[in-house]
């Protein structure tokens, strides 16, 4: 079953639908803030975030935009704003379904079981026995075994020059170069590392299977398996 997030302030709503979701058989965690999912999807793996639009100090809109950023979660809108511009500013921040309230909690079930059906890889072995392949037109990088990570566009840009390398080194200064901001090049280094952190780890909670991704110190880094692109 998926294991989900629901954010709600409305604590009785929340209550409910966690509730309903853990009977039907899914690992359900409840949260009242952006800030509490953040925190929580940077260290735990999650397959669905249901996401309330009218949330304090972040609404639902900009909270999915970085969702669909920085994870690889499938997302689910829920709101009062049922206005055709309210849909569309919802599906246009990344959002893969838009639920007005009240919602059918039978429905939301189904909903998150479809969603979480058509992450799951289709064609194990995708890749070959020992590769590994970058989809740059879906940002997702799939695992030897057919499982599926999807990137962040820094990502899939850094992921994407070291593949190519085939299996040579890539320095540091050159990926650098490919995500420093102008006016700002004095800290791509800090931000190189924090990005292949969370990318590594993204990548071993997903798939279980660590990033063959070789550190040089101090020169740069390597793609240590088979791969290719797509």
């Amino acid at each position: 079953m998926p294991r989900v997030i629901v954010v709600e302030d409305d604590t009785d709503l929340r209550d409910s639908l966690v509730d309903y979701l853990s009977l039907v058989g899914h690992e359900v965690v409840g949260l009242s803030s952006g800030l509490d999912l953040m925190m929580r999807v940077s260290s735990e793996s999650f397959d669905v975030a249901v996401v309330d639009v009218n949330l304090p100090h972040e609404d639902g809109f900009s909270l999915i935009r970085q969702l669909r950023a920085e994870t690889d979660l499938a997302l689910i809108l829920v709101t009062v704003r049922h206005s055709t511009d309210d849909r569309v500013n919802g599906y246009d921040s990344g959002a893969d379904l838009y639920l007005v309230k009240p919602v059918d909690c039978r429905e939301l079930a189904a909903a998150i079981n479809s969603l979480a059906e058509r992450r799951r890889p289709s064609k194990p072995g995708l890749a070959g026995a020992d590769g590994w392949v970058l989809d740059r037109a879906a940002l997702e990088l799939v695992a030897p075994d057919g499982a599926r990570v999807r990137l962040t566009r820094s990502e899939a840009l850094l992921l994407n020059r070291i593949v190519l390398s085939g299996g040579n080194v890539v320095t540091r200064a050159e990926l650098q170069a490919l995500i420093s901001e102008p006016g700002n090049a004095s800290s791509s280094g800090r931000a190189l590392d924090v990005l292949l952190s969370r990318l590594r780890s993204k990548v071993k909670l997903r798939t279980g299977t660590a990033l063959p991704l070789q550190t040089l110190q101090g020169v740069g880094f390597a793609f240590r398996a088979k791969a290719g692109t797509d």
